[in-house]
């Protein structure tokens, strides 16, 4: 049933609702580019559902995303007879989406668009993404996840505060100094295995901030810059 009186402002939800649309449109034209089974209507519907849920209220934000996971394993399955294979990757960007337009049925605008920008980006940037992530050797893929606990898992479990008796010593100010050097290392890294010669001016003034002596190595032909940290992509 719906809810027995409904009072919205006129101005508010159009806004509301103009926003979902443009989200779901803008998310939608690289699926449409792309010629995938969910386009621009499909996508501009789902975040309107997700729009209309939020503003009824919290059961029918729900019922709106219910509705939308029958459709998305309606597209899987159809796609999974057509070609042999389900379309995840749109499926999971339709869900994504139909969250979006929920937001803003309630009212958020930064979130959702945030959201919807860095969707679309995660759609049209598949083959550099797929390329870089198959290109990385055991050593960088173990290195990066080095640098993920130091930042996530040990930084958070840190004590606040000075620990000594003296108040000199700052367990989480001395450890950001770390994640600091290890981030500018392991960017520096990045960069070099992105553009090589290229990136070597932006790579050098940031392995300046690390070590001083990391802009003044070269390679044995003298082609480019060699960082202390070439063998380690996190290594001081």
């Amino acid at each position: 049933m719906m809810p027995p009186t409904l009072h919205w402002d006129y101005l508010p939800a159009i806004e509301r609702l103009v926003l979902a649309l443009a989200l779901g449109l803008f998310v939608g034209l690289e699926r449409q580019w792309r010629r995938k089974e969910a386009g621009l209507r499909t996508f501009s519907f789902a975040s309107l559902l997700g729009c209309l849920g939020g503003q009824l209220g919290q059961n029918y934000a729900l019922m709106a995303l219910a509705l939308l996971g029958l459709l998305v394993v309606f597209l899987s399955v159809q796609s999974l007879l057509a070609k042999g294979k389900a379309g995840l990757t749109t499926s999971a960007a339709l869900l994504v989406t139909g969250f979006t337009g929920v937001l803003c049925g309630f009212g958020h605008t930064l979130t959702p668009v945030a959201v919807g920008v860095m969707s679309a980006a995660l759609l049209a940037w598949k083959q550099p993404m797929a390329g870089f992530s198959m290109g990385l050797t055991e050593a960088e893929l173990r290195s990066a996840i080095l640098l993920a606990i130091l930042a996530f898992v040990i930084y958070p479990a840190l004590s606040t505060g000075e620990v000594d008796r003296w108040g000199l010593l700052n367990l989480r100010a001395a450890w950001v100094t770390i994640l600091l050097i290890a981030g500018i290392g392991f960017a520096n890294y990045i960069l070099l295995k992105l553009y090589g010669a290229r990136g070597i001016e932006l790579t050098g003034f940031l392995g300046g901030l690390v070590n001083s002596t990391v802009t003044s190595r070269s390679w044995p032909n003298g082609s480019a810059i060699r960082p202390s940290w070439q063998m380690s992509p996190i290594a001081g």
